[in-house]
């Protein structure tokens, strides 16, 4: 009886699927070289390259100094209320 279904599949076209994965349906996305390959190259240099520059400047400043540094530099709150707005220098 099972050698008469893996025929029946082997003439259908059909792989032989497991009862629980789940079939396949629709188009398979392919990324093109530059999104599937180069992208995803320099993130991963540039994340690694992020990760050794934070250990060292922790290592040379401290923690305390480091937190200020960001806290500094990263925008806090909404950006729309940000001085450098396009809407609040440009409203009439």
């Amino acid at each position: 009886m099972a050698g008469q279904k893996a025929e029946k599949k082997e003439e259908d076209g059909e792989e032989d699927v497991e009862a629980g994965a789940p079939a396949k349906r629709g188009k398979v996305i392919k990324f093109g070289w530059i999104e599937g390959v180069f992208m995803r190259c320099l993130l991963n240099i540039w994340g690694t390259m992020l990760f050794l520059r934070l250990t060292w400047l922790v290592g040379q400043a401290g923690l305390i100094q480091v937190r200020l540094l960001f806290g500094s530099t990263m925008p806090h709150g909404n950006p729309a209320n940000s001085p450098r707005s396009p809407s609040l220098c440009c409203s009439s």
